[in-house]
């Protein structure tokens, strides 16, 4: 079995005798172009073999493209959720070969079985099992799973070689910042998800159905949009799995080879598909910077600096080593829920200063200098207040007061051998702080 990566949710995978194009959407952008393709690709479809089947999980319009079918037969098998609009449009283009697919129901062509799975969404809509006499693939598309899906999947068709792993919430995450709820992270539907995809003890798994961006004068809201990268999410998949499978990247273009001693990714191996260099979209940083002004000159600039550092280096490191010392101390928290602290100072209007502490390892809790890769709890400071803290003038309490930080966290981490999340309590102001503005406020200082 191979399957290429065509970006987004697009999936182009070859059985042992059907060839099946799944979701195709070959456009450079959607929704007259506010949302492009990330990685962006460049598709040759005069070099694609032409597909026996042709699946279609459901009707939202990074799916479901009309105009991606234009090259398609008409002769083609289509299989595809009962859902009506998506039927009468399929019927209007020209496709006759319909397979109505209800959850947990199968199609067969050939050798090659397509079993639906099922989604706890309300709209028609399913992930698939891809299975021949050689592999079984799991695309989870957009499909709400839980962990008893994948139970049921495992018990049915026994390991899974490879899987599409559903992982990016950012219907929760947009829906929440439009609707003004402030910054969303849906922890437990992603525990959910990835729990699913590792119950059927895959062989290699890729992170994937989230390939967009917003362009143009809409680019701002990639900030509070998409929570996760796929580098994130493959480094949570590795720690769930550890040595059981490879949990890998993927861009458009790459073709994942299953054979039965091993499964390879093959970088940019595909005929018809390429990546192209994209400019990466804002991360997702869910608050309003502009709202923390830095200094105003080059000698406050450096007088924050040299605060911050004899600060961090003395007072406040030694203060927090103290505390994870002390049991029952709620820092200690961080370390059961694998923390990785960002702090962000806003020197100037164009300039920030980045430390980051990694609570994983209690034997080695450090303050390292920079963006970490893997931070999950984050916490913005106006680099203008901090200094005036830091030189005594007002006290720390100003940070909680007059919005001069701003924190918001990704926390999943992996306990018993499961994903989990921490249950922080609803109201805002139980929720944990950040060490060092707490730290900041403890201290003594004019009121």
């Amino acid at each position: 079995m191979r399957i290429v990566i065509c970006g987004h949710a697009t999936l182009f995978v070859e059985s042992s005798d059907q060839i099946l194009l799944i979701d195709p959407v070959f456009a450079e952008g959607l929704i007259s172009g506010t949302l492009q393709f990330y990685p962006q690709r460049r598709f040759s479809l005069d070099q694609m073999p032409p597909p026996t089947v042709l699946v279609i999980t459901h009707g939202h319009f990074d799916h479901f493209h009309p105009k991606s079918w234009e090259t398609i037969s008409r002769d083609v098998s289509v299989v595809a959720p009962r859902d009506p609009e998506l039927l009468k449009a399929l019927g209007e283009a020209g496709f006759s070969k319909l397979t109505i697919v209800d959850p947990w129901g199968e199609a067969v062509f050939g050798r090659t079985r397509i079993r639906v799975t099922a989604s706890q969404h309300d709209e028609p809509e399913f992930g698939l099992i891809v299975a021949d006499d050689t592999a079984a693939f799991w695309h989870m598309a957009d499909a709400e799973v839980d962990p008893a899906d994948g139970e049921r999947v495992r018990a049915e068709f026994g390991k899974i070689d490879v899987v599409a792993c559903k992982y990016q919430p950012v219907v929760d995450a947009s829906m929440s910042y439009l609707r003004a709820a402030g910054d969303s992270f849906a922890a437990k539907h992603v525990c959910e998800w990835l729990e699913a995809a590792c119950a059927v003890q895959p062989r290699f798994i890729f992170p994937y159905a989230s390939g967009l961006a917003f362009a143009g004068q809409h680019a701002w809201f990639n900030r509070y949009a998409f929570p996760l990268t796929q580098h994130e999410a493959v480094g949570l998949l590795r720690r769930r799995l550890g040595a059981n499978a490879v949990a890998e990247p993927v861009a458009p273009g790459d073709m994942i080879d299953v054979q039965a001693n091993a499964v390879r990714l093959l970088p940019q191996a595909a005929a018809f598909v390429q990546s192209v260099q994209s400019e990466i979209p804002a991360r997702w940083e869910p608050v309003d910077t502009s709202t923390l002004p830095g200094v105003g000159s080059a000698a406050e600039r450096q007088e924050l600096e040299d605060l911050m550092r004899a600060c961090l280096a003395q007072p406040f490191g030694r203060w927090l080593s103290e505390a994870l010392q002390t049991p029952d101390n709620p820092w200690r928290s961080f370390i059961a829920w694998g923390v990785v602290w960002q702090l962000v100072v806003h020197a100037t209007a164009d300039e920030r200063l980045c430390f980051a502490i990694d609570f994983r390892d209690p034997a080695h809790i450090d303050l390292d200098e920079g963006e970490h890769a893997e931070a999950n709890f984050f916490t913005h400071l106006s680099g203008a207040t901090l200094l005036r803290v830091l030189r005594g003038e007002v006290s720390g309490m100003i940070f909680w007061l007059a919005g001069a930080a701003r924190s918001y966290e990704k926390i999943i981490g992996v306990r018993d051998g499961r994903f989990s999340f921490p249950m922080f309590p609803p109201q805002a102001e139980f929720r944990p702080s950040d060490p060092l503005t707490f730290f900041l406020r403890q201290r003594a200082g004019p009121h």
